[in-house]
């Protein structure tokens, strides 16, 4: 609580009382007698202290502290207001005295009460002109202190001050004093610099440095000074003067730079240094808590920052061993590196992140560190650049280096080598800006000689360059050629936030979009169409990251992708493996675990000396989202570099790249080291081109084909020749027809971009479609797409005729789109022609036009229908197609459907009918588009096609298409007790859309009739497809019943999904009595779909009541109960409480990548995110919603509603992933939606009342916290089964069950394992004799694999349609593809046994390569 300011006429004084939480026993005036009393003398207005020293005292008594101002009446300068500075009695109660004081003249009985109490030897701090406080005219007795203050008391007398801002950095040899903690370690200062000239004995804090418009010998009052253009002097220093006063004096104090977070630290420490008092102790804690609850707490002032420390937090990789590279001063908050072919290591550095104050400037830096000794530590620091804004990449090139500096792409260079840029230049500019985190990021120098670098979601760039407007939206990747200045969207994909760009040794791209690993090579096809694709690894958020290669690591590491996981502490492993066209990622463990929440490896590159480099932002918060911009735990002082090397192992001998011949340099591309070939290259680049085209040419002449690794040797040389822009078509052709598949892999990548040289490249290309390789091929099919040829995709189609996979589906759908302008017409004008019908109709099918419905009809007509390839011409159907287009479908479906009947299921598969019957419904929804012709006789023949698929989607189509007459086949379907449930909705709605007279009866008698719950509710659910109010109304009497063992929430859908339809039904129901299970129930369905219809919810009970138990914790301080689950949860309690049903935490959320999608991965947010944000996560869901978990409601044209998760919002379509569903994805093209709407988040409130009590509450939130965090509750790289599908059995399985073993997942619900991998008896209790449990295995490799199972009591199991001997230790042979692992287990003989399931490597050749499967 604050006393009222205190105003006196002349001069003012303001005194202001702050007090932390009184217990019952304290009085105020015992409490303000116990804190320190803090008296601001202010004797100018020069630089308005009296406007910011009030300020400032106010911030200064969040902490504990009693202060009192003293302000002067106008000027007191050399007693201009004739009255000095009346009130300075305070001082006799002060316990420290602040001076902010100019040329006073006070009278001899004001000076006193100063020097009193300066004699006292109590603590002072001098602020700016205080050295200087004082002009008494000569030969007053008191004119000796006009000098004599500042030097006598605070350390340094006035000389003279300079004509620019001041740069101020940390002194190294004291950057660890306490008063600088929390002090950015540079930043520049508004202010001029003062001449100071401080005691041998005082303690140096801070040095500016200044310019001076004058230079030379300078001459003033206060003596003689020889000035240079620029200069550096101590800004802030501490002392203790002849009276023994602890001092702590600083020459800020602009009125500016009361604005700079770091100065108003710096007071603050150096306060509470004066007085003995550390900054962290509980009271100052609580009383910043209780003045700005969840947003600033202090920095932790009292732990021990040495690098030491830090090390010894560090669990690493038995063998490996860490030390430290750098460490500030020499760098503070990096970023992003890049070595160059010296050796020396390029440092991003940001202390702006996440965003400058109002009026400070930002001086991010560009660090270069050398270890001029080669002993692995570095030695020398050199700020190559400053004056940067949150830079997030650099690469060298050019003698200079590029830099991301959103929205410029800049370029740097020393042009007078000192060592500092003094050139520089936006070579680009229009890269976005919207989020920092999200900006062009991680770059790094590709084979090739082009740069990438990548963007995040949410993202909008538009970049002019020499070639045209380059724009990218919603993420990606980009590619640019620095000489040309040509920018290329490499890769767009549905971005996430990619930060880490990896090459293996043949070229292969990697992308690290947290917390996923993309093998890039699909992505990159010469089309803009962002479509859904896979990743092959994923982990928690990671960024940059490097493949192994360097012979200083163990053979068995060789090939590993080592990433940074900087909210788990983790440098994690991953091991990369072929599969099939691409490759599978999958996690090993890790190099690093660190306990230390300050941790944060952010890069890592292999060094000259092959050991790796791991950048270390070291801060407690990351991100800017969780955390306010000015949170006080930010840390602006620390950075590290630290080395990883392998024990016992020798290091690399360090390469001479530079000031050598070029012949001595080329050969080193035989190197293993990826670092070393790329040093050559870089080399070769900043060379004359034809001293760099001679040595290469002579190099590659001397090659000798019967090496080892020669199709590596060429492939590299072949990337030089690609990096100096010298087109070598014979080493091309040789490359392409390389024994080995990965260097003709590459080749293609090399013809993408030379084609326009090469002599009949599609010759090439036809070669190469037919590789037996299926990576080559996928290459093959990519570069076709580059190449504006009508013959490009007859050759690309060719892929179709070998074994595809994702990969290569992906690059041919791609690779189709982009060169449709160049095939479709000239297709239809007779001018191109496909090897083969089913080459072409491959492409038409998967051409985004209404040549799709012409496939469609050529495939029914064919006899032969595969559904996979109609899906593509299907979306046609529903998104593009007019009435006209469609007739001949229509007609083909009569033909076809006949056939079905009359030659017993021949004529088109159930599947297949249905994806065309769906397309046809969206058609008639979504656009209102109903095909001419004889729908009816199609839709009647299409009834008497058996399966679930078909007859949702006919009963879907009588409704979209009014077909009256088939509305009492509906009507029979409703009533038949067979008939599948969602079947009898899907009927019941489309009898609503129907509205005649007859249906609409038939609905109305079902909703008032005596019959079961769910027959009643059909009819409500139907009326709402005519008339919500009409059937709100009808609930009421359904409702005030009990549900008696059925779910009754599912019709809530007819109102939920409609235009206004929660409101009908909350209105409706605000009167109603509604039976307390049946509520329950409802609400429970609400939790569950993350309903956020606030009135929808209150009417089902869904409030937070206010005497429940969340409206209770809603009162506790929120730091309070942190603490409280930091000292009293129990995680293990906790986990039991998450798994809980009626919480659904498990319908939304994911644990180490198994189950729902819905919300976050919780996997390390006990790592990532401090315990009073997950304790207001669960309290307040929607005050910080998390990144990409934005909630949307979108609805459209028709009135249709889709709540979800926005994944993917432009010009084209809004991309959910629908909460009613799961987190189906669903796609909503643009010109049909009516509005869209930000929603709260689909964490419900209300979820705390659901436990038992507030002990249930601290244990919940203990489990989530420790998620992630070393411990029992660690993320986890073993291959453990942790997404299960489960059923119930009566009898045992038998031979014909396992014939078709596939359909044994049908019918079967999910379950999860807890973190530890276990499944516990009580989720295999289903209620039958016995449970049916299904895992799948991915292998990619086939060969021998180890399943470890924690006892086998009770169990059999089949490897797909096999028994399987079973051990607890069982050798299993695996073929590739996925392996089905069915798991019968007898309940009476297993009891209350859990199920844990692990599968490891085998110590049998031929070793599998293998990932369980994950996910929802």
């Amino acid at each position: 609580m604050f006393k009222s300011l205190t105003f006196l006429k002349c001069p003012l004084v303001l005194s202001v009382c702050c007090g932390l939480f009184l217990s019952a026993h304290q009085s105020l005036a015992a409490e303000q007698e116990e804190k320190p009393h803090v008296v601001f003398v202010v004797g100018t207005t020069h630089y308005s202290p009296q406007k910011t020293i009030p300020a400032f005292a106010k911030r200064l008594e969040q902490y504990g502290f009693k202060t009192t101002v003293i302000l002067p009446e106008g000027n007191p300068e050399r007693n201009q207001n004739g009255v000095g500075l009346p009130g300075l009695e305070v001082l006799a109660q002060a316990d420290l005295a602040v001076f902010y004081m100019r040329f006073l003249q006070l009278p001899p009985k004001q000076f006193t009460h100063i020097l009193n109490y300066i004699e006292s030897g109590k603590p002072v701090i001098g602020l700016r002109t205080s050295t200087h406080a004082f002009d008494y005219e000569n030969g007053h007795p008191l004119s000796e202190w006009n000098r004599g203050f500042g030097k006598r008391v605070l350390g340094s007398e006035y000389f003279l001050h300079l004509s620019s801002e001041t740069v101020v950095e940390h002194v190294p040899a004291h950057r660890n004093h306490e008063i600088l903690n929390g002090v950015a370690a540079k930043f520049i200062d508004p202010g001029t610099l003062y001449k100071t000239k401080i005691p041998a004995d005082a303690t140096p804090l801070l040095n500016g440095t200044g310019k001076s418009k004058r230079t030379g010998l300078i001459k003033n009052q206060f003596g003689t000074h020889e000035l240079t253009a620029e200069m550096s002097w101590p800004v802030a220093w501490t002392w203790k003067n002849e009276w023994g006063s602890r001092v702590f004096t600083s020459t800020l104090g602009h009125e500016d730079s009361f604005k700079l977070d770091a100065v108003n630290r710096l007071l603050v420490n150096g306060v509470h240094w004066c007085l003995e008092k550390p900054v962290g102790t509980t009271p100052e804690r609580m009383a910043v808590a209780n003045s700005a609850p969840n947003l600033k707490r202090p920095f932790e002032l009292t732990q021990d920052h040495s690098p030491e420390v830090e090390r010894k937090t560090f669990t690493m990789l038995p063998g490996y061993e860490v030390n430290l590279f750098a460490a500030e001063p020499m760098l503070v908050n990096p970023i992003h590196m890049t070595w160059d072919p010296q050796g020396r290591l390029w440092v991003i550095c940001s202390t702006s992140y996440p965003q400058v104050s109002p009026g400070e400037k930002p001086n991010d830096q560009i660090v270069i560190l050398e270890d001029t000794d080669h002993d692995g530590r570095a030695d020398k620091s050199t700020v190559f650049a400053d004056g940067l804004y949150v830079p997030t990449g650099l690469e060298l090139g050019d003698g200079g280096v590029y830099v991301a500096n959103a929205p410029d792409l800049l370029f740097l260079k020393d042009t007078d080598g000192d060592g500092k840029a003094d050139h520089r230049e936006v070579v680009l500019t229009g890269f976005a800006t919207e989020d920092n985190h999200h900006s062009i990021s991680a770059w790094r120098w590709g084979p090739g000689g082009w740069i990438y670098f990548q963007e995040g979601t949410f993202m909008h760039s538009q970049v002019e360059t020499p070639y045209g407007t380059v724009r990218l939206e919603n993420g990606g990747v980009f590619q640019f050629h620095p000489r040309s200045r040509k920018l290329n969207v490499f890769a767009d994909y549905r971005a996430s936030n990619p930060w880490g760009h990896m090459f293996d040794d043949w070229g292969q791209s990697f992308v690290i979009d947290n917390p996923r690993l993309y093998f890039t090579a699909p992505l990159t096809a010469n089309s803009r169409a962002k479509l859904g694709y896979d990743a092959s690894g994923q982990g928690t958020k990671q960024c940059g990251g490097e493949f192994v290669a360097s012979r200083h690591f163990p053979a068995e590491v060789q090939g590993e992708i080592w990433t940074n996981q900087y909210k788990s502490h983790v440098v994690a492993r991953y091991e990369v493996s072929d599969d099939g066209a691409g490759y599978t990622i999958k996690g090993l463990d890790p190099l690093i675990q660190s306990s230390s929440s300050y941790f944060r490896p952010v890069d890592l590159k292999t060094g000259p000396d092959g050991a790796a480099y791991i950048l270390d932002w070291y801060n407690p918060l990351i991100g800017h989202m969780q955390h306010s911009f000015r949170d006080e735990r930010r840390d602006t002082t620390h950075g590290r570099v630290w080395r990883v090397t392998y024990k016992d192992r020798p290091l690399v001998e360090r390469p001479k790249l530079v000031g050598v011949p070029l012949a001595e340099v080329v050969p080193h591309l035989k190197d293993p080291e990826s670092f070393t070939r790329q040093q050559v290259k870089r080399v070769l680049y900043d060379a004359n081109p034809d001293d760099a085209k001679q040595a290469l040419d002579s190099w590659v002449a001397k090659l000798d084909s019967l090496e080892a690794n020669f199709a590596h040797h060429q492939l590299e040389a072949l990337w030089c020749y690609q990096t100096i822009g010298v087109v070598n078509e014979p080493l091309l052709r040789e490359v392409l027809k390389s024994k080995e598949s990965r260097a003709r892999a590459a080749a293609l990548r090399v013809l993408r971009y030379w084609y326009p040289q090469i002599e009949n490249p599609l010759d090439l290309l036809e070669t190469a479609i037919h590789d037996p390789h299926p990576r080559v091929r996928l290459e093959a099919v990519l570069t076709a797409g580059y190449i504006p040829d009508p013959r490009s995709v007859t050759i690309a189609v060719k892929a179709i005729d070998a074994p595809m996979d994702r990969y290569l589906e992906h690059a041919l759908k791609l690779t189709i789109d982009g060169l449709q302008e160049h095939w479709v017409k000239p297709l239809q004008q007779g001018k191109v022609k496909f090897e083969k019908t089913d080459h072409k109709n491959y492409a038409l099918a998967n051409l985004l036009s209404n040549e799709s419905i012409d496939v469609i009809i050529d495939l029914l007509n064919a006899g032969s229908i595969d559904a996979e390839l109609l899906k593509g011409p299907a979306q046609v159907v529903a998104e593009k197609a007019n009435a006209n287009q469609l007739e001949p479908l229509v007609l083909s479906l009569v033909e076809v459907t006949r056939e079905y009947k009359t030659q017993g299921g021949k004529g088109i598969s159930p599947e297949a009918l249905s994806i065309l019957l769906d397309a046809l419904d969206r058609a008639a929804r979504e656009r209102g588009v109903i095909p001419k012709g004889n729908i009816g006789s199609m839709l009647s023949r299409s009834a008497v096609v058996p399966g679930l698929p078909v007859q949702k989607s006919v009963a879907r189509l009588v409704g979209s298409w009014k077909l009256t007459r088939e509305g009492r086949r509906l009507q029979r379907q409703i009533t038949a007790p067979d008939t599948d449930p969602e079947v009898k909705q899907l009927a019941a709605e489309s009898l609503g859309m129907l509205g005649d007279a007859a249906s609409l009866k038939f609905l109305n008698g079902l909703a008032k009739s005596k019959k079961p719950i769910s027959q009643r509710l059909l009819g409500v659910y139907g009326l709402a497809a005519h008339d919500m109010k009409q059937a709100a109304l009808l609930t009421l009497e359904i409702l005030n019943q009990d549900p008696k063992g059925t779910d009754p929430a599912w019709f809530l859908l007819a109102f939920t999904k409609r235009k206004g339809g929660s409101e009908i039904l909350a209105d409706q129901l605000k009167a109603a009595s509604i039976h307390p299970r049946m509520a329950e129930q409802i609400r429970q369905y609400l939790i569950e779909t993350g309903e956020t219809n606030q009135a929808l919810i209150t009417a089902f009970g869904g409030t937070v009541m206010q005497d429940s138990l969340e409206a209770q914790l809603l009162k506790e301080n929120v730091l309070e109960l942190a603490t409280a689950v930091r000292e009293q949860g129990d995680a293990a309690r906790g986990e039991q409480i998450f798994r809980r049903a009626e919480l659904a935490c498990m319908k939304c959320h994911s644990i180490s990548n198994a189950g729902p999608v819905l919300g976050p991965d919780l996997a390390a947010i006990g790592s990532s995110s401090p315990p009073d944000y997950i304790v207001d996560s669960f309290l307040r869901p929607s005050k910080v919603i998390k990144e990409f978990y934005e909630s949307m409601m979108v609805v459209t044209d028709e009135g249709r509603v889709f709540n979800g998760i926005l994944v993917v919002q432009d010009d084209q379509k809004v991309v959910l992933k629908d909460a009613a569903q799961q987190g189906k994805v669903v796609t909503i093209p643009a010109d049909q939606i009516d509005f869209t709407k930000k929603l709260p988040s689909l964490m419900p409130q209300g979820l705390a009342s659901k436990l038992k009590s507030r002990q249930e509450f601290l244990d919940l939130v203990k489990f989530v916290t420790e998620l992630g965090r070393p411990g029992p509750y660690a993320t986890s790289v073993a291959q453990v089964v942790r997404r299960w599908r489960l059923s119930g059995a009566e009898a045992p399985l038998t031979s014909e069950d396992l014939a078709n073993f596939k359909s044994l997942e049908q019918s079967t619900t999910a379950a999860y394992s807890m973190v530890n991998g276990t499944l516990p008896a009580s989720d295999l209790n289903l209620q039958k004799p016995l449970t049916r449990a299904i895992a799948f295995v991915d292998v990619n490799q086939p060969g021998y694999v180890q399943m470890e199972i924690n006892s086998i009591k009770g169990l059999k199991v089949w490897q797909n349609e096999t028994s399987i001997s079973l051990k607890k230790s069982t050798l299993l042979l695996l073929p590739s593809g996925r392996t089905q692992l069915t798991f019968e287990i007898d309940r009476n003989d297993r009891g209350d046994l859990d199920l844990r399931v692990e599968f490891q490597k085998a110590d049998r050749q031929p070793e599998g390569r293998f990932k369980v499967v994950g996910g929802p």
